[in-house]
């Protein structure tokens, strides 16, 4: 799927990178087509919502250790694109809210 995307990201508003914080069999694959997305000359002004989703799940992941894996803080530093993070669980509903406001806020441009 992955080399279809700069295919299917063109002309994107922005885009939604969902990680399954509770799969760390597939830890390392997300960080390598997060970083291939976000260098992505098509993708370079688009905003990035990266949404570690099951964060209520048994084997999940808390945010500072997958944020220090991804080292987000060095990619803040240097993508071109906004990017925000958040944690969601879309069993309990937990952070969607901020998913909605991030979307609604990227439609009213």
């Amino acid at each position: 799927m992955a080399p279809l995307w700069p295919q299917q990201c063109a002309g994107a508003l922005g885009l939604v990178y969902v990680v399954d914080s509770s799969n760390l069999q597939q830890f390392s694959a997300s960080v390598v087509l997060l970083l291939d997305l976000l260098n992505l000359e098509s993708l370079r002004d688009v905003p990035f919502l990266v949404v570690f989703n099951k964060v209520d799940a048994y084997l999940a992941v808390p945010l500072d250790e997958y944020k220090t894996a991804f080292r987000l803080n060095d990619i803040l530093e240097v993508a071109s694109q906004p990017l925000r993070v958040v944690q969601t669980s879309c069993l309990t509903e937990y952070g969607l809210d901020e998913v909605v406001v991030w979307l609604s806020e990227l439609t009213s441009r």
